[in-house]
């Protein structure tokens, strides 16, 4: 679930975000101060701009399957798809659809205590 939020609230900081760091880096070259006060932020916006990567979020998990079955973005690049299949392997490694079918009979049984 954290990764979830995490996802959905990078693509929305992601839409947002990278139009702002590139508006404001603009602005970093207009005068001699502007380019000094560039360099002191320049390790901070990079840093959000690594954590707004959307590629970092790529690979979607289809719920309903037997399997592990991971969407990947149609545009990304080699660094979205690797980590499309980081999440696969870590879906696969903790045995996800084993995990949501337990879960499903639990909360089955709650709701039908007469079976």
């Amino acid at each position: 679930m954290r990764r979830f939020r995490r996802q959905c609230c990078a693509e929305g900081q992601r839409r947002v975000g990278a139009h702002d760091l590139a508006v404001h880096e603009g602005r970093f070259t207009r005068t001699l101060f502007t380019k000094l006060a560039a360099l002191a932020a320049l390790p901070v916006l990079n840093a959000i701009r690594r954590r707004l990567d959307p590629r970092q979020y790529n690979g979607a998990s289809l719920v309903g399957l037997n399997g592990i079955v991971i969407k990947s973005h149609g545009g990304t690049d080699t660094v979205g798809f690797e980590y499309a299949i980081r999440v696969a392997t870590e879906e696969v490694q903790n045995q996800l659809p084993q995990l949501i079918g337990a879960r499903l009979t639990t909360l089955q049984g709650q709701s039908n205590p007469s079976t």
